[in-house]
């Protein structure tokens, strides 16, 4: 429908779309340039001091009513005014078989619901009225000046009759639970917001297989600064919680007597403070590299001691025990230069061709580590409340990242042959690095990196967006239940959303209307209009907010230290003493019974190639907590409200 309210042009929802604003001062003209398929109901709701065309060119072929509104209709100056119902039942006029009352609310984001008597002619009309539709029109007299307003769009709902007075109630609703469930897609879904409110893919997913559209809708309007509703015209309305100039102002002579009140929140709501925040569950991945080495003794103590030469074997069995560390390429097993050593103290020690092959001298190698620890981050924000209760109100929401940390750390490189060969390893094209087999991602050397590859940049914004967006509702309902309540004679002129004024008794307020119910008593000729006001403390005209995030910064950095792999002599002289267990890393072995520092007295070891990796520290290891505090502001649209006695 297209309204024109005060000298200006403004959509009500229709499929038409937006109609341009204008200054109904100088001649108008509404012209539809395509087929119009749908009802259209034009009003001009102010005083048409101008000349109105309206033109249709293309064919139409569906119900047009034009209705021009004076304002002075609902005027409550001197004088008087009358009024008449007109109630038609699925196309039938019933309006003559009225009685008693009819009654009409409507509220924020619930159905606008009616209640009327009607007394029927024949069996068949009290059997016909169930499930039809049904509109309730009241046209307002006042000398000079003539209105119809609607005041209810809906279908009969339930039928009570009463036998004795042959009256029929009829209780009456408007589609706001059907208009939700008809939606197909998450796309009619959130086009009954009007794009106000915050849709999140990973907070509140659409599951096509089974769509569950009321439930979608339900947490959308959890995100949404505003209500929705629809309206008298029956037409769906999504409106923002924005407080501007009153369309209108009452004073005193305006309103019923009796009928200004005040009303302020409960303690339940406003908190002191809302705690928002967005949890992400993911992984920090984590790379660490030490370096190896092992010197062997000088030749001097092969001669005099009668030490053993260490195999290639051993050292080969020893990296192959070696958990959770991978060797950064082939590590280097050295062997001894073949040939004559000495004298020294009379001994000499020889070296083979066939020794060389098969001892080590010198083993070098650098193995790396990868493994992951559990991190949450909780993005916070924020909202005052100033409530008198000593409780905080809390909304939280948590994205879990799918990405299988533990199989990525545990998956074995394909780069398996790094560890078999000791020399003369078949020649490869790529120079094998020991982690380029290992599955991606691959974290910097010596440090760590936050991965979340489900959760992309864009999906960690429209989620902050969806928490901040509840947490802003949630404080903006709270607030919106200071309220202000009056009642004057029936004006059906305002909506849901609309912006009013009062000015009487003692109490000047101006708010937007959260509650419409109107009254007409068909026996006794009474008809009343009440309102409530949301007059909420706030720092805007609007309700909205901005939320941005930003991860955390990853500055992990490791060092860890490297074993010192020495040379441990047991049985002898030199024996070191007393023995650090924690240090006996390295080449482990015991002096020959006949060598000249043999001592049988002195710890014995069991020879060996031992290495100990370092282990990681708790911290980077056990799962992690981090805090990180949103950015943005949060707005609530302000009403005003003055007392004075």
């Amino acid at each position: 429908m297209i309204e024109i309210g005060h000298g200006a042009i403004a959509d009500s929802g229709d499929a038409l779309g937006a109609a341009p604003s204008m200054v109904a001062s100088v001649g108008l003209a509404i012209v539809i340039p395509v087929a119009a398929s749908c009802p259209l109901a034009i009003a001009v709701a102010g005083p048409a001091v101008c000349q109105l065309a309206i033109t249709i060119p293309a064919p139409a072929v569906c119900p047009l009513a034009v209705s021009i509104i004076s304002p002075l209709v609902f005027a409550a100056s001197g004088g008087y005014s009358a009024w008449s119902p007109v109630v038609v039942i699925n196309g039938t006029n019933v309006s003559a078989r009225l009685t008693g009352r009819i009654d009409v609310s409507a509220a924020e984001d619930s159905a606008r619901t009616a209640s009327l008597a009607i007394v029927p002619a024949t069996a068949a009309d009290l059997d016909g009225y169930e499930g039809q539709g049904i509109t309730i029109d009241a046209t307002l007299f006042r000398p000079g000046q003539t209105a119809t307003v609607r005041l209810f769009t809906g279908v009969v709902e339930r039928v009570e009759f009463a036998t004795f007075s042959r009256v029929a109630s009829l209780a009456c609703r408007d589609g706001y639970q059907e208009r939700p469930a008809a939606c197909t897609s998450a796309a009619d879904v959130e086009a009954l917001f009007s794009g106000g409110a915050f849709a999140s893919s990973m907070l509140l997913p659409w599951d096509a297989a089974k769509p569950d559209p009321e439930s979608y809708f339900s947490g959308l309007l959890a995100t949404f600064p505003g209500a929705v509703a629809i309206d008298s015209s029956g037409l769906w309305q999504a409106i923002p919680w924005t407080i501007g100039s009153p369309s209108a102002t009452f004073a005193a002579g305006d309103v019923i007597d009796g009928s200004v009140s005040y009303k302020t929140p409960a303690r339940a709501d406003l908190p002191q403070d809302i705690h928002a925040a967005l949890v992400v569950r993911g992984s920090r991945l984590h790379a660490a590299e030490v370096a190896l080495y092992w010197q062997a003794l000088p030749y001097s103590h092969y001669i005099i001691d009668g030490i053993p030469r260490l195999p290639k074997t051993v050292v080969a069995d020893a990296m192959s025990r070696i958990s959770e560390w991978l060797p950064k390429r082939a590590p280097v097993l050295t062997g001894p230069t073949p040939g004559v050593y000495g004298p020294i103290s009379g001994g000499y020690a020889v070296v083979t061709h066939n020794d060389a092959a098969l001892y080590c001298e010198r083993f070098t190698g650098t193995y790396y580590r990868r493994w992951y620890q559990e991190s949450e981050v909780s993005y916070t924000v924020t909202i005052p409340m100033g409530g008198l209760s000593n409780r905080d109100e809390s909304i939280r929401e948590r994205i879990t990242s799918t990405f299988d940390a533990a199989s990525w750390e545990r998956t074995p490189t394909s780069e398996a042959d790094n560890g078999l060969y000791t020399a003369n390893a078949p020649a490869v094209n790529v120079a094998l690095t020991g982690y380029e087999g290992l599955p991606a991602p691959w974290p910097p050397t010596n440090g760590a990196m936050d991965h979340l590859p489900d959760v992309l940049p864009a999906d960690l914004q429209d989620a902050a967006n969806f928490v901040v967006a509840k947490a802003l509702r949630l404080a903006a309902s709270g607030r919106r239940k200071r309220q202000v309540g009056f009642a004057r004679p029936l004006d059906a002129r305002w909506e849901i959303g609309d912006v009013l004024a009062v000015n009487a008794v003692s109490i000047a307020a101006t708010g937007q209307v959260v509650e419409i119910a109107h009254s007409l008593d068909i026996d006794s000729g009474a008809a009343e209009s009440s309102f409530v006001l949301a007059v909420p403390e706030g720092n805007s005209t609007t309700t909205d907010f901005t939320a941005g995030v930003v991860a955390p910064y990853c500055g992990v950095g490791h060092a860890l230290t490297a074993p010192t792999l020495g040379n441990w002599v047991g049985a002898s002289y030199n024996t070191i003493l007393p023995v650090v267990e924690a240090n006996l890393l390295g080449f482990l072995f015991n002096c020959d019974p006949r060598g000249s520092n043999y001592d049988a007295s002195k710890p014995t070891f069991l020879p060996q190639f031992r290495i100990i990796m370092p282990a990681i520290p708790a911290p980077d290891r056990d799962p992690i907590n981090i805090t990180q505090p949103m950015t943005g502001a949060v707005n609530i649209a302000a009403g005003s409200l003055a007392i004075t006695f």
